[in-house]
Parts: C-alpha cells; sequence; structure tokens
C-alpha cells in the first residue's frame, strides 16, 4: 500500500477516510487494520505536506481511544508500535566519534590482509 500511496497510484486521500472509519468504529479487527494502514503507509501520510496535519490529527485520536478503552495487551502494542512507526520519539542526534589519523592508516594496512583471511 505504501508504494500506491507514495507513486500516487492511490489517493491519501482515500487512505485516510479508510483509517477515519476504523477510528470510528475502534475495536476487535478495526484496530488490526488500523495498525496495518499506519504500519504501510502511516509515516509517508504524517511526513507529506498536503497530508501531515489531518494525519497528525488522526494520531492523537487514536492515542486518545487507546487510553479511553480497555484494550487488550495485544492490541495495545499494535496500537503503540503503529504509532511511534508513524511518530518515532524525538532523541538527540548522534555524536561521531572522532578518530585519530594513525587508526585510520591502520585500518588501511590491516585491509589485505582481512581479504586474504577471507579467501582461505
Amino acid at each position: 500500500m505504501y508504494c500506491d500511496v507514495a507513486y500516487k497510484l492511490l489517493n491519501p486521500q482515500f487512505m485516510l477516510l479508510s483509517f477515519q472509519a476504523c477510528l470510528d468504529d475502534f475495536s476487535h479487527h478495526n484496530i488490526d487494520v488500523a495498525c496495518n494502514l499506519l504500519e504501510t503507509c502511516g509515516r509517508f501520510l504524517y511526513r507529506s505536506p498536503e497530508t501531515s496535519i489531518r494525519m497528525g490529527n488522526m494520531l492523537e485520536i487514536l492515542m486518545r481511544l487507546k487510553n479511553v478503552k480497555n484494550l487488550d495487551p495485544r492490541h495495545s502494542t499494535l496500537v503503540e508500535n503503529a504509532y511511534y512507526l508513524c511518530k518515532p520519539p524525538e532523541r538527540s542526534a548522534r555524536v561521531a566519534k572522532v578518530r585519530p589519523p594513525l587508526h585510520q592508516v591502520q585500518f588501511l594496512f590491516q585491509l589485505p590482509f582481512l581479504s586474504l583471511k577471507t579467501l582461505c
């Protein structure tokens, strides 16, 4: 489904309407369908400019429904995983290690021996 939406073969509004229908009747199999929609094309819909606001609102509704309804652990985990797949938590950027030039030169000397070792 992601390819269909990402390559404009399927209208993104159709996916939003399908997701909205699942949220309107948020029970049993509709939870599974909503999570599957989010896992396949939710991140694209959340990141694309024309659907980001509406998708953000629907994600908030999804989390409110999860908290209000008494879901079994399987459905609760499905909803959380789908939500965080679409909208990952903010985290700080990784700090790259600065290696001295001597380490880089040593690796270049070891490279031919590593390739010979794999051949033997």
